[in-house]
């Protein structure tokens, strides 16, 4: 889903993830998906300030159980590094010793602590920014 860099457009891609989600059978995830896609999405409008593309993919994990695997990606068109800040003072320092008295700054820190593999890939055109979660 394509999405323009407006504060709209993270109501809009929480509630795909939402629906998506339900239609999939897969509402367990909901919750969780719904509010790290928000982060990730508020991020790419507030600092890219780019098209966003939003991708839900869900997968199994073993064709013996019933585990499954929930990949979102968020990319925008801004290349460059993840954040200012982050890249000022590295990510380590972000995720692990946050600003207690700032505003924001907490997104990928919560992305960080309750996805089970996040990261960023750095495209010539942007970059998009990733998390998994199982259930």
């Amino acid at each position: 889903m394509q999405l323009p860099p407006l504060p709209e457009s993270v109501r809009a891609g929480r509630h795909l993830v939402e629906v998506l989600l339900a239609d999939w059978g897969a509402g367990e995830l909901s919750d969780l998906a719904a509010l790290l896609a928000s982060e990730l999405l508020t991020n790419a409008a507030t600092h890219a300030g780019t098209a966003i593309d939003l991708q839900v993919i869900l997968s199994a994990t073993e064709p013996v159980t019933e585990a499954r695997r929930l990949e979102i990606r968020v990319t925008d068109q801004l290349p460059g590094p993840l954040l200012l800040d982050i890249e000022r003072v590295g990510l380590e320092v972000v995720l692990h010793h946050p600003d207690l008295d700032a505003e924001g700054g907490r997104g990928l820190a919560m992305v960080s602590s309750l996805a089970v593999a996040w990261g960023v890939d750095h495209l010539e055109t942007g970059k998009t920014v990733w998390f998994v979660l199982q259930g």
